[in-house]
């Protein structure tokens, strides 16, 4: 229970520092790709599964380039720090609680990508998986080193594919939840045909 709790305060934080209108445009862009996917189902075979999932990430991406990047300001100097782990030392020697819990909110960050990824992708490995979304936070540290927005470090990447990671074992615990329910349907309907 606590857990839920902490991640409701996560979001509600996060939320709290986006400005409505990079959710409103979000979701804006969610409902138009979805609805151009939707007419070139047919024509490229799109399951609706996959078109409901590239609408939700692409969504959930211009939350987190408004967050990460849109929604700050620019500051006078580079900041970086690429020392591994550095959080963790400065937590062990001062007990800063503020830098844990930033990483625990990278980590929380990136969940989606690794729970939504596998299903548009059809190569469902977790190294592709790894690679997407590594990158992808690369490439939003590099842009918030390049343009003075907040603090290029080598903890946020790692936390984040972190995340991923963990998204894609939930797609995993998920997929074969679902596999199974899809099973116990199919004996179910064959019971009740013969009968």
């Amino acid at each position: 229970m606590k857990y839920i709790k902490n991640l409701i305060n996560y979001a509600c934080f996060y939320l709290g520092y986006i400005n409505i209108k990079w959710i409103w445009l979000s979701l804006l862009i969610g409902i138009i790709i979805f609805f151009v996917l939707i007419i070139f189902k047919k024509k490229y075979k799109i399951k609706w599964y996959r078109i409901f999932a590239i609408s939700m990430l692409m969504s959930y991406g211009v939350l987190i380039v408004s967050f990460t990047l849109l929604n700050r300001k620019m500051g006078e100097s580079y900041q970086y720090k690429i020392i591994p782990f550095w959080s963790y030392i400065e937590y062990v020697k001062y007990g800063n609680k503020a830098l844990i819990r930033e990483n625990l909110h990278n980590v929380y960050m990136f969940l989606p990508f690794g729970a939504i990824l596998p299903v548009i992708i059809n190569n469902k490995r977790l190294k592709k998986v790894i690679v997407i979304c590594g990158l992808s936070s690369v490439i939003i540290e590099l842009i918030q080193l390049f343009f003075k927005l907040g603090l290029f470090e080598f903890d946020d990447i790692f936390h984040n594919t972190c995340g991923a990671i963990i998204g894609y074992c939930i797609y995993l615990i998920a997929s074969c939840i679902l596999k199974k329910v899809k099973e116990i349907y199919k004996k179910y309907i064959d019971l009740v045909r013969k009968e």
